[in-house]
């Protein structure tokens, strides 16, 4: 664990920057199915490949993580 700092913003607040800020919709919508997109390949991993082979793809992908 380490020191962070946390911010907050009100679900209000947040819809106004979508509105006022020009293309940031457009960027919310992308990464938001790139976060759909990462989470159903991690279900489908989880349910189809070994642990062994989980770790291999974790190791070969995020070595900073190990």
């Amino acid at each position: 664990m380490t020191d962070c700092e946390v911010w907050e913003i009100k679900y209000d607040d947040f819809q106004e920057v979508f509105r006022s800020i020009p293309g940031f919709a457009e960027w919310g919508r992308l990464w938001f199915t790139y976060q759909l997109f990462t989470l159903k390949q991690r279900s489908l991993d989880m349910i189809t490949i070994s642990a062994t082979s989980r770790y291999l793809k974790l190791s070969k992908e995020k070595p900073q993580i190990l």
